[in-house]
């Protein structure tokens, strides 16, 4: 399952911080450092194991540690309309 950016979203990265305004919703998410990170490595990604592959090697962090919480904010962000899933 891939993910993507959805139409119509505007992003503005401030430090570690993302402000996402959604214009459907009409409302403004800030993602913290990690949730940003989460959500930049979601885009375009086969599947939630390259996410957690990725973020376990960038930051040294265990896969199996984090692999419930990622999976969880990935489908919390599909939820609240900041990725879509996508078929390719």
């Amino acid at each position: 399952m891939r993910w993507q950016r959805p139409a119509g979203l505007a992003t503005l990265l401030d430090d570690d911080v993302l402000w996402v305004l959604t214009s459907s919703q009409g409302r403004i998410v800030r993602l913290d450092a990690v949730g940003a990170t989460i959500w930049k490595c979601a885009i375009g990604a086969p599947d939630a194991d390259a996410v957690i592959e990725e973020l376990a090697r960038t930051n040294d962090w265990e896969p199996h540690v984090i692999r419930e919480h990622v999976v969880h904010f990935i489908d919390d962000l599909v939820a609240r309309g900041l990725l879509e899933r996508c078929e390719s």
